[in-house]
C-alpha cells in the first residue's frame, strides 16, 4: 500500500468517526495550552490537533497503524509532532508524558492503561545508580548514546526497526491461547480425591527439593515435588503424577500452545496449591520495510552525469524472543486453572524466588533503532527498540547504563498472589553478566579483558530492585559458589592470570566497602570449587594435585589461612554435609601428569578447620561425565537421609549412562543402587528424588520407583 493510499484510508476512516466531546480538537488544544501554563514551560505542542486532531489519531488505530509508523514512514503526518520538544525545549521526558496525560492523550502499547500496580510502581523512589559502574538513564536519549557509541554512528541494524502496530500485536500474541485441557472422568476424578486424602495421611514425610545456590531462595526446574506429587515439565507440557498410591498415577496435565518449534516449558515453580511455570517463545516474521536512507539508496550516475537515486523496499526476518511467566491454581490437580501471565521480552536467564515474590531474568542484545535521536527520545517510539515487559517499554528511569554495552538484562519481580502484574522491573545494559542472588540483593559480576571482575549489587525488599554500588576486584570468579552474601557482608573468591596464576580472597561490608583480603594463594593454580560456611571458607585449587584450603573470616580486616589439605585429583562441586563434613565430587588424576582416572567422591572431614583431613574416597572407574560436576541442580546431597546421587555417563566402546546412589557409612561410600538410563535422553534433566520410603528417578519422558526398604527394588517405570 502507498503512502497516499495509506493517507486515503486514514481520510475515510476519520470522516466516519464520532469524536465524544472532551476529545475536540478545541477542548484537546484548551488542555493542553492548561497544562502548559501550569508547568510555567515554553509551549507544549497541540500532537493530535494538527493535521485532523484525534479524528487522525483514531483512523490510524482502526487503519491498525500505531504512533511510530506515523513518525517512521508517513511524513506528510511527521509534521504533525515537533519533536525538537524534548531537546530544544530541554523538557524532561516525564513533563512531556504527564503533559499528555493531563490531556488525555494515549500513545503506542508502551502507554498502557494505568493500573493499581503502575500507581504504585510511581510512587516508589527513584532508582539509584550502582556507584558509576551502572547510572540511572536520564531518558531514552542517553540509551540511545550508549548504543551509538557501542555500534558506531555508521551502523544500522535492520532488525531493531519495527512499529507501534508490530508492538501492539506482538503484545496481543503474548496472551496466548492455551491447549484446552480434557475433561477427566468421574473414574479419573475418584482416584484424584483418593490421592488426595491418602496424600494428607502421608503429609509428614519427609522429601527432597531443588537443590539451589543459597539457602532460603528457591530455584525453579524442570522436575519438582511437593511431597504428593511429582511434576515434570517437557515441550509443552506438564505431567503431574501423583505417587502416594500403590503405584504411580498421571493425574492432571498442562499444556501450552506452542507457535513455533522454538518454543518451549523452560523451568516451573510449585509451593502449596501455586504452580509458576516459565516458558520462552519465539516470534519471528518476515517484515517489508521502505528506507529512505542513504545506506540504503543506490547511486547511479547516467552518460550525462546526472545523479539518480534508487530507492528501494527492502525485506528482513525480524526474531524476537519472548518469556512467560505463567500462574496456575492446582488446588485440584487434575483441572490446573491458569491464574494469570506476565511477559518480558529476551532469551530465559535464570530465576529466584524469596518469599511469595519470583525474579525473572531475561536476556538479549539491544539493537541501535532506525530512528534518529529526536525519534528515539519520544516515549510512543520506545516500544520499538526498549525491551517490553507485560506490553509496555521499561521506562528510561528504571534502565541503568554502562560506559559501554548492548546487551540487557530485564529483571522484573512478580508476587505471586497478583500473577498478572509487574511489582517492579529494570533494565541494566551491559556486556555480559553473571547472577548471583542472596535472600536479600541481587549481585551481578562479569570479568573484563584487564582480568578484574566488577560486581554491582542491587537491594532486593518485596519485589522492589534498587541499587546499593559497585565494586571492582582483581581477578575473575570461576566458580558460582566463590561469591556468597553473609549478614549482608559479601565475600569473593578470585584467580587472578596475570603474569602468575594466583587466588585471591576480599571482603567488603553492606556498602562494598573492602574490609579485607588476602592474596597470594596457591601461585600457579586455579580456584575449581568453593563453599562457604559461616565465617570459614573452604575452596580448592588445583594444578596436579587438589588442595582444600579453610580461612576464617572472623576477622574481616584480616582473613586468615588456617590449613591446608593436599590430595590427588580435584573436586568441581562441594556440599556440606553435616557441620563437619564437607562432600567433593570431581575427578580422580594421574598426580605427575594430571589425566583423569574417573569421577571420586572424597569426603573431607572439616571438624577442626585448623586441621583439615580426608575421611574417605570413592573413585568410580570407567566414568568419564557426570552434569552434577556443572549444574548443581542435577545433583542429590542429604545428610539427613544419607543420600549422595547424581546420572553419569562413560564414553568408551560400550557407552552408557546411569544413575548412581551412594551413602555414607562406617567411613566409606557405599553404593545403594545403580540404574541404566534411558540412553537417548539428556542426562542432565534426571533428578533423583526421595519422599518418604520411596525413591524416584524421574525424567522428562519416564518415572521409576524403587522401595528404599527392600534394597532400592524398582516397583513401577511410568511412561510420561
Amino acid at each position: 500500500m502507498t503512502e497516499q493510499e495509506i493517507m486515503e484510508k486514514i481520510k475515510v476512516s476519520a470522516d466516519q468517526i464520532e469524536i465524544p466531546e472532551e476529545l475536540r480538537p478545541e477542548r484537546m488544544k484548551e488542555k493542553l495550552e492548561q497544562t502548559d501554563r501550569k508547568n510555567g514551560k515554553g509551549k507544549i505542542r497541540d500532537i493530535f490537533v494538527r493535521h485532523g486532531s484525534m479524528r487522525v489519531a483514531a483512523a490510524l488505530l482502526v487503519c491498525g497503524l500505531g504512533a511510530f509508523a506515523v513518525y517512521g514512514g508517513l511524513n506528510g503526518m511527521r509534521d504533525s509532532v515537533d519533536q525538537n520538544i524534548q531537546i530544544a525545549e530541554g523538557k524532561e521526558e516525564s513533563e512531556y508524558n504527564a503533559a499528555k496525560q493531563t490531556a488525555g492523550v494515549t500513545g503506542s502499547s508502551s502507554d498502557h492503561t494505568e493500573t493499581d500496580t503502575d500507581s504504585e510502581l510511581a510512587k516508589k523512589e527513584p532508582k539509584q545508580d550502582a556507584g558509576e559502574l551502572y547510572v540511572v538513564a536520564k531518558d531514552y536519549g542517553q540509551v540511545y548514546d550508549v548504543l551509538e557509541d557501542y555500534y558506531g554512528t555508521d551502523y544500522i541494524y535492520n532488525g531493531s526497526r519495527f512499529s507501534t502496530d508490530d508492538a501492539i500485536s506482538e503484545a496481543s500474541d503474548l496472551s496466548s491461547t492455551y491447549g484446552p485441557m480434557a475433561e477427566p472422568s468421574s473414574s479419573a476424578s475418584e482416584q484424584v480425591n483418593a490421592i488426595i486424602k491418602e496424600s494428607a495421611k502421608n503429609s509428614e514425610e519427609k522429601f527432597s527439593d531443588t537443590n539451589v545456590q543459597t539457602e532460603g531462595v528457591d530455584e525453579s526446574d524442570i522436575i519438582k515435588t511437593d511431597g504428593s506429587y511429582i511434576y515434570v515439565a517437557d515441550g509443552s507440557s506438564v505431567n503431574i503424577v501423583g505417587v502416594h498410591t500403590d503405584k504411580m498415577e498421571k493425574v492432571g496435565l498442562i499444556s501450552v500452545a506452542l507457535d513455533n518449534a522454538n518454543d518451549r516449558i523452560v523451568e516451573m515453580y510449585v509451593e502449596g496449591d501455586c504452580l509458576n511455570l516459565i516458558v520462552q517463545k519465539t516470534q519471528t516474521r518476515l517484515k517489508e520495510e521502505y528506507k529512505p536512507l542513504e545506506t540504503d539508496v543506490e547511486i547511479k550516475k547516467s552518460a550525462s552525469g546526472v545523479i539518480a537515486l534508487d530507492e528501494r523496499d527492502s525485506y528482513y526476518i525480524d526474531t524476537n524472543m519472548v518469556t512467560e511467566l505463567q500462574t496456575y491454581d492446582i488446588s485440584d490437580r487434575a483441572r490446573p486453572v491458569l491464574k494469570g501471565t506476565v511477559t518480558q521480552d529476551g532469551y530465559y536467564n535464570t530465576s529466584r524466588k524469596i518469599g511469595n515474590v519470583i525474579y525473572l531474568f531475561t536476556g538479549n542484545s539491544i539493537k541501535l533503532p532506525q530512528l534518529t535521536r529526536g525519534d528515539a527520545v519520544i516515549s510512543e517510539n520506545a516500544g520499538g527498540w526498549i525491551p517490553l515487559v507485560n506490553g509496555s517499554a521499561i521506562a528510561a528511569d528504571c534502565i541503568y547504563l554502562p560506559q559501554q554495552g548492548s546487551q540487557g538484562l530485564v529483571v522484573s519481580s512478580v508476587d505471586v498472589d497478583h500473577p498478572d502484574q509487574i511489582v517492579d522491573n529494570t533494565l541494566i545494559v551491559n556486556d555480559y553478566v553473571n547472577i548471583y542472588v542472596s535472600t536479600k540483593a541481587l549481585y551481578l559480576y562479569s570479568s573484563n579483558y584487564d582480568d578484574t571482575t566488577q560486581i554491582a549489587k542491587f537491594a532486593l525488599d518485596g519485589g522492589t530492585i534498587q541499587a546499593v554500588g559497585a565494586v571492582s576486584v582483581p581477578g575473575q570468579i570461576r566458580d558460582t559458589f566463590a561469591i556468597n552474601e553473609y549478614q549482608g557482608k559479601l565475600r569473593v573468591l578470585t584467580t587472578n592470570w596475570g603474569s602468575s596464576i594466583e587466588n585471591g580472597l576480599y571482603l567488603y561490608d553492606e556498602k562494598l566497602d573492602l574490609t579485607g583480603k588476602l592474596g597470594g594463594i596457591a601461585p600457579g593454580e586455579q580456584i575449581y570449587a568453593a563453599r562457604y560456611f559461616g565465617n570459614t571458607a573452604y575452596f580448592i585449587t588445583y594444578r596436579n594435585t587438589d588442595p582444600l584450603f579453610a580461612v576464617d573470616l572472623t576477622d574481616e580486616t584480616n582473613p586468615t589461612v588456617l590449613s591446608e589439605l593436599e590430595i590427588t585429583g580435584f573436586s568441581e562441586y562441594l556440599h556440606f554435609w553435616g557441620k563437619d563434613k564437607l562432600v567433593g565430587i570431581g575427578y580422580e588424576t594421574d598426580p605427575d601428569n594430571g589425566v583423569q582416572e574417573g569421577i571420586k567422591l572424597v569426603m573431607f572431614d572439616i571438624s577442626n578447620p585448623a586441621k583439615l583431613a580426608t575421611a574417605g574416597t570413592c573413585v568410580i572407574e570407567n566414568i568419564e561425565y557426570s552434569p552434577a560436576l556443572y549444574d548443581y541442580k542435577c545433583v542429590l546431597v542429604d545428610e539427613s537421609e544419607n543420600l549422595i546421587g547424581f546420572a553419569a555417563e562413560s564414553f568408551g566402546r560400550q557407552g552408557k549412562t546411569s544413575y548412581l546412589l551412594f551413602e555414607w557409612e562406617n567411613g566409606s561410600f557405599q553404593n545403594l543402587m545403580t540404574d541404566t538410563l534411558n540412553g537417548s535422553e539428556d542426562i542432565s534433566q534426571y533428578r533423583g528424588i526421595y519422599i518418604g520410603d520411596r525413591f524416584y528417578l524421574a525424567g522428562t519422558k519416564s518415572i521409576t520407583s524403587y522401595d528404599r526398604k527392600n534394597n532400592y527394588r524398582r516397583i513401577q517405570n511410568l511412561d510420561l
